[in-house]
């Protein structure tokens, strides 16, 4: 069953949402092979949500210690986690 993470991030400007889409299409999440798939939105014009669906529980837990790592690197961008939950996908709409 599907394994579910859902974050929003504040920037300390206004996001080039374009520079971020090129950005994602680059990053090592594209062959990453625990994630299905990563959809970015805009909440506001400083904050951005992400929701990243992966194969299963353990596919995250062997994807997390990549997302620390991406976190530590990015303390100094003034980016800022402000919420995060996660779980295991029970009921889809579509399949």
């Amino acid at each position: 069953m599907n394994y579910m993470v859902m974050v929003t991030i504040t920037h300390p400007s206004e996001m080039d949402k374009e520079a971020m889409a090129k950005f994602l299409k680059r990053s090592e999440a594209l062959d990453n092979p625990n994630i299905e798939n990563i959809w970015w939105f805009e909440v506001d014009a400083k904050t951005h949500g992400s929701i990243i669906s992966y194969k299963d529980k353990a596919s995250y837990e062997a994807d997390f210690p990549r997302v620390l790592k991406m976190r530590d690197e990015q303390k100094d961008s003034g980016r800022k986690l402000t919420f995060e939950a996660k779980g295991e996908c029970f009921a889809i709409l579509r399949e």
